[in-house]
């Protein structure tokens, strides 16, 4: 673990040792594992970034299938600054950031799949798949969430994404929910008021 290692290094690494007994200096060595931890991960950054891009992918893969979360997302930045525009990265990236419960984390990547022109449909698709495949399907309602609630704008197409996994998973409530919002908008949609329908019907409403 990266923030381990760094904050196990002796405070003289960047302060002097003759410095210890001044008491203005002992103020500023409460700062010394931030300072360390940046300069750090700057250098591991820069020693990464000139490794092969395969070798950088192949360590990326291997702290996610180790669930080391966080070593995982410093290699997909790297990953992103040589190849802003490979889904699957941002894919991981946003599962890993789920993982830790970092929802910033994973509205930045989002974000910055979006401002690479890349389309929600792949990366939607890609997250639920590799949720699935990690046993966390619950991540890829979090993010639906996330981002139905970050991005307004965003609210229909999120609702049909929520839409299909809630009748994947027979969540009726949930179906009813995100059935009746999208009706509000397309009250004649044929799809939303079938999933309606089996939704009652699901909750013993045989009057559906």
């Amino acid at each position: 673990m990266i923030r381990t290692h760094v904050l196990k290094f002796n405070c003289c690494f960047f302060f002097p040792c003759s410095w210890a007994g001044n008491t203005n200096t002992k103020a500023r060595l409460r700062y010394q594992p931030d300072i360390a931890i940046f300069l750090f991960c700057s250098i591991a950054f820069s020693a990464f970034a000139e490794m092969p891009y395969r070798t950088v992918l192949r360590k990326a893969d291997d702290h996610f299938v180790n669930r080391e979360w966080q070593e995982a997302v410093a290699m997909y930045d790297v990953l992103l600054e040589r190849r802003p525009g490979r889904v699957k990265t941002y894919v991981d990236a946003v599962v890993a950031s789920a993982m830790m419960n970092d929802s910033s984390s994973i509205m930045q990547y989002v974000v910055r799949s979006e401002m690479q022109g890349l389309s929600l449909d792949s990366l939607f698709t890609g997250i639920d798949v590799l949720s699935r495949s990690i046993g966390q399907s619950g991540i890829y309602e979090q993010v639906l969430l996330l981002v139905k609630e970050q991005q307004p704008w965003f609210t229909r197409v999120t609702n049909n994404y929520l839409l299909g996994y809630y009748v994947f998973r027979h969540d009726a409530e949930k179906i009813l929910a995100v059935a009746d919002e999208l009706l509000s908008v397309m009250p004649g949609q044929i799809n939303y008021l079938k999933a309606k329908a089996d939704a009652l019907l699901l909750l013993g409403n045989d009057t559906a």
